[in-house]
């Protein structure tokens, strides 16, 4: 997660930049995308997050600024590959796969089995102190809460692109991009559901971030003519405090 957030930085500070240096600033974003790789294998969805939304911001710019975005985002692939390099070929030769054992061995399952974990968790990471408790997590109810909870706060996201800067909605789109890749996979290709939790969570710190705008935001905007809101704020903290606490005590 650190990794993820760490390359975020790097890529943004480069898109901010009047001129990025070729190909020393595609070189570095590559290197540290080596290394989210190597950190976790599923950072490939990251990994193709980055360079797709890099290359895809090209193409409202002219032909010449397209090509060079495209350049750099195979030079990021590549260079993120080669580093991974020695990893995968060590998995290779001594176990018989790219992915390694521990992933092979939770890999078995039916198609989809895992999708009803997803709402709950994402719902967990969203909202940052409300988990949803695992003996309920794939009832019905909770699944079609949960859903319905993700499906408003995308809503209420959405809503607020529009009055993004370009690098605010660029992290957006590409930790969307890594999301649905991560629920993709693990929702619908993967098993050992017991572990949906860790298999989303480099998400999470993205989702933290976006929900303390959402907050802010509302604040900002609602807080000065709704008492509500106002007498909200001042609570937020001792709510929270509160919420951990219990929890943490629950557990």
């Amino acid at each position: 997660m650190v990794m993820i957030l760490l390359t975020l930085l790097v890529w943004l500070a480069g898109e901010r930049a009047v001129k990025r240096p070729f190909p020393g600033f595609a070189l570095g974003v590559g290197a540290l995308l080596g290394l989210c790789f190597l950190t976790r294998i599923d950072a490939v969805f990251f990994i193709a997050a980055v360079t797709a939304w890099h290359t895809l911001l090209g193409f409202r710019q002219q032909f010449a600024e397209f090509k060079r975005r495209l350049g750099e985002s195979l030079v990021m692939g590549l260079t993120s590959m080669v580093l991974a390099g020695p990893w995968l070929a060590y998995n290779k030769l001594v176990f018989g796969s790219f992915m390694p054992i521990s992933g092979t061995a939770q890999s078995t399952g039916r198609f989809g089995a895992n999708l009803a974990h997803v709402p709950g968790n994402l719902f967990d990471y969203a909202t940052l102190v409300l988990p949803v408790p695992k003996a309920i997590l794939t009832s019905p109810a909770a699944v079609a809460m949960s859903a319905l909870a993700i499906l408003l706060y995308a809503a209420i996201t959405a809503s607020m692109a529009r009055h993004m800067t370009r690098q605010q909605f660029s992290v957006l789109m590409i930790g969307t991009l890594f999301l649905l890749g991560l629920a993709g996979y693990y929702g619908l290709f993967f098993g050992a559901p017991h572990f949906m939790g860790r298999y989303l969570s480099p998400v999470s710190p993205l989702l933290a971030i976006l929900t303390v705008a959402i907050g802010m935001v509302a604040i900002h905007q609602w807080g000065p003519k709704l008492a509500l809101i106002r007498w909200s704020s001042a609570m937020i903290p001792i709510i929270i405090v509160g919420l951990v606490l219990g929890l943490n005590t629950r557990t």
